[in-house]
């Protein structure tokens, strides 16, 4: 992918969403989230996952993970009851 193209794709995703990610849906038990890694680690991606099961007292856990034609990932965790 060219830079001219991969500079139009990352500014069209912040542009669109307004933030390196998006948040697809969000409950008690699992919460989505797209990114662009061009612009955001999953690490960071985790963290608002996390931030978002720990409001329930839970962990979140990686479940699935997709990346689209754009370069695009979709994850979905868990939030699981914290054991220990």
């Amino acid at each position: 992918m060219g830079a001219l193209t991969m500079a139009a794709s990352v500014s069209g995703c912040l542009a669109v969403w307004g933030s390196t990610y998006k948040v697809r849906y969000e409950s008690e038990t699992a919460i989505g989230i797209d990114f662009d890694p061009a612009v955001t680690t999953l690490g960071n991606v985790q963290a608002v996952a996390q931030e978002h099961c720990s409001r329930y007292g839970k962990d979140a856990i990686l479940r699935t993970k997709d990346t689209n034609s754009w370069g695009v990932r979709s994850i979905q965790f868990s939030c699981r009851a914290r054991t220990g």
